[in-house]
């Protein structure tokens, strides 16, 4: 099936290449007046990068992978984490429709799987964040927000086929009457296929072979009621996944199944006219895990935890170019695990937070000033600022300067791993910036920015209910980069080149950052037929790295890894769209848990029908 998959692949992109002259010859052309729209520019500093989806609804894992200072970790049976900027998920926080979803409460969530819609809108935010985002945003953001319904009706759907027996579908409807607008969409995913990886580290070691099966569903919604003054908005979630895979003895579990669901609803009312702007938010998130593992006897394993988010958000539009931003936040969190090999874990806990924020938008210059307080566990108190200063006369100069201290709630990975961190962690410090320079001209953009973050943990020892003592000293952990980027367009063609490069020092085998110190990425596409039609080729590395879990002497060395992707889509008509890929066309292979992995050649086609 997947021979004959990849020959229709390759006929359909051979039709559009050696073709697309005749068809464009037989094609109308009208040509109109040029539109001129003038309106306020908005300026975005360099740390927070917009991530623009395509025509056709992907995983947001996908959409990310093209992201430069992103690298996803697979976990198998289609799991990824993420790290952004060389920083592991552990320290990220993930929002969805403005509530926090990443934390010590929802160690099961997984965003990578969740299937990206033409409605939502999807950012990364780099940097010790806590002064402006709180709730745990440490080191980096993603966020994704379901945008309002604009159109009067719109309704598609898709299909999407591809190897290892992997089919996705999902169908999508907006519409708008009055002062009323609604959006929903469902999508699903069924995976059933055998994933095989080379050595890992030496050539004597056994291929890992893993038979995988997964199966997830999601449904989103949001509804929104609004009059000239007001708004009320309504956001709902649900999704369950379904997995399990089998390997080799000697890399894990001989069978492995899990299941999990999680359901979120969030409503929202704000004034959006005055000088003062209110905004008042409630929400509340439900997750839900249970594991079968079977070595020599069956072992259960069954997570649950509840999410509770109360925010009040105040805007004072003080002058044209000046506003003063105020936030109180209340997160209470419940968390269980029973009958785990550490035994059972249970823990509540209430985070306050309060901030300020004071921003400035001239011509030429944005200036934001934010400072927070963090009410924490113990009744300790900490204090963080940020600082971002950004320029643009002919290119564009911004600087962040974050600091103070913040409490990062444990995972479940964190609550009995004793190289990661425990639930008696007091508290966490950062300090870091970023500075770079952006040039955009009409048909090129180039930026460079460099960073440099510390980080120090307050960690004490513990003993879980089995009387097996975790023994933890203090984490400190320094981190700097450059961040290269450089986009030009010619006619009907674009191109692409990023660079990261990533450096880290900490104490060996307290923290664990497994992160290349090489990322680049190189792209090169094609529009054809008055951009009915489009090829693209993208080209990732990722540079060898030391294999810091491996505490033996010497360390082994993790390779190269070098994949290149060939995707493309056709516009058959304003309704009906065609899109495929080639991933990882020289079918490289190569494992390596909690890093990054090549699992071989990949194909995927779909269709999507859009009203």
């Amino acid at each position: 099936m997947a021979y004959s998959m990849y020959k229709i692949f390759v006929n359909f992109f051979f039709f559009l290449a050696f073709y697309s002259h005749n068809i464009y010859a037989s094609t109308k052309v009208i040509e109109l007046p040029p539109i001129v729209v003038q309106g306020q520019k908005k300026q975005e500093p360099l740390s927070e990068k917009f991530i623009k989806t395509k025509n056709k609804t992907e995983q947001i894992g996908s959409v990310l992978k093209n992201n430069n200072t992103v690298v996803l970790s697979s976990q198998g049976c289609g799991y990824e984490t993420i790290s952004l900027r060389g920083i592991m998920q552990e320290n990220l926080q993930i929002w969805i429709d403005g509530m926090p979803f990443q934390n010590g409460a929802s160690p099961i969530f997984n965003l990578a799987q969740i299937q990206t819609q033409e409605n939502q809108k999807l950012s990364t935010e780099s940097g010790p964040l806590s002064a402006k985002r709180g709730m745990n945003s440490f080191l980096g953001v993603i966020d994704l927000k379901t945008k309002e319904a604009e159109e009067d009706y719109a309704a598609s759907s898709f299909f999407e086929m591809g190897r290892y027996n992997t089919f996705k579908g999902g169908v999508s409807a907006s519409g708008k009457k009055n002062n009323t607008s609604g959006s929903i969409q469902a999508s699903g995913l069924t995976n059933n296929g055998k994933v095989t990886f080379a050595s890992r580290m030496s050539e004597d070691t056994p291929t890992l072979k893993q038979g995988d099966f997964m199966k997830q569903n999601t449904l989103a919604t949001r509804l929104d009621h609004q009059n000239d003054d007001w708004q009320l908005s309504l956001f709902g979630r649900s999704g369950n996944t379904g997995m399990s895979y089998k390997t080799l003895p000697g890399f894990g579990p001989l069978d492995y199944r899990a299941k999990e669901s999680y359901q979120f609803i969030r409503t929202v009312l704000k004034r959006k006219t005055g000088f003062w702007q209110p905004s008042i938010g409630l929400g509340q998130a439900y997750f839900k895990r249970k594991d079968y593992i079977q070595l020599n006897s069956q072992q259960d394993g069954q997570t649950q935890s509840t999410i509770k988010y109360l925010n009040f958000d105040n805007t004072l539009n003080v002058l044209n170019n000046y506003q003063i931003h105020a936030n109180a936040s209340l997160l209470l969190e419940s968390y269980k695990n029973f009958t785990t090999n550490y035994g059972n874990a249970f823990y509540k806990k209430n985070r306050i937070f309060f901030n300020i924020g004071h921003v400035l938008s001239l011509d030429n210059t944005l200036i934001e000033l934010w400072s927070a307080v963090d009410g924490l566990r113990d009744k300790k108190t900490n204090i963080d600022f940020q600082a971002l200063i950004q320029h643009k006369i002919c290119s564009c100069l911004t600087g962040i300067i974050n600091g103070g201290t913040a409490s990062r709630n444990p995972t479940l990975y964190q609550l009995f791993n004793a190289f990661s961190g425990n639930k008696n962690l007091i508290q966490e410090k950062a300090f870091g910036g970023d500075i770079g320079v952006q040039y955009k001209t009409d048909n090129q953009l180039m930026t460079y920015s460099y960073f440099h973050y510390t980080i120090k943990d307050k960690i004490s020892s513990f003993s879980n209910n089995q009387g097996r003592s975790v023994y933890i000293n203090q984490d400190f952990v320094k981190m700097h980069g450059v961040d290269t980027v450089y986009h030009y367009k010619y006619n009907q063609w674009k191109f692409g080149l990023g660079h990261l490069y990533t450096r880290t020092r900490d104490h060996h085998g307290k923290r664990l950052l497994k992160v290349p110190t090489h990322k680049i990425m190189a792209s090169v596409k094609k529009n054809f037929l008055n951009n009915v039609a489009n090829m693209k080729l993208v080209i990732h590395h990722m540079g060898g790295m030391t294999d810091k879990e491996n505490l033996t002497t010497p360390q082994k060395k993790q390779p190269n890894i070098t994949t290149i992707d060939l995707e493309g889509a056709y516009h058959i008509n304003k309704h009906t769209s065609l899109y495929g890929c080639i991933e990882n066309i020289f079918n490289e292979r190569y494992e390596f848990p909690l890093t990054y992995q090549a699992g071989g050649l990949n194909i995927r086609l779909g269709v999507k029908i859009k009203l």
